[in-house]
């Protein structure tokens, strides 16, 4: 295990025991988890969008709190998780997209018929 990587465990040891020192791993890391959001999105790879962000600290703390250190490396397994909940979060938005278009496909303008469809 190289420097860096032994370092990096030791923080995430600290970070599961303290929500503090988790934060602080959180925004230390932030440039990596803009980068894997923005690896891992759907729309434009330039700029990861608010959303996926959020999606993606979310990912890195459940990375944190799940981390074996016996598994192999932590970023390897925090961009996996990364990737797995931005996933998750663009299939969840799509099924919901599809519901909203079919409900306003009714052709009705009558609020109530939309609120009963829902």
């Amino acid at each position: 295990m190289t420097d860096r990587n032994h370092e990096i465990v030791k923080k995430v040891e600290a970070a599961k025991a303290n929500t503090d020192r988790a934060d602080l791993l959180i925004r230390e890391y932030m440039p990596y988890i803009r980068s894997e959001a923005a690896k891992n999105m759907k729309k434009q790879a330039s700029a990861a969008g608010e959303d996926e962000i959020q999606v993606a600290m979310f990912a890195f703390h459940e990375a944190i709190m799940g981390y074996d250190r016996t598994k192999g490396s932590f970023l390897n397994y925090a961009s996996l998780v990364i990737k797995s909940r931005i996933t998750d979060y663009h299939r969840k938005e799509a099924r919901y997209r599809r519901g909203i278009a079919e409900v306003n496909l009714g052709g009705e303008d009558d609020m109530q018929s939309v609120i009963e469809k829902l």
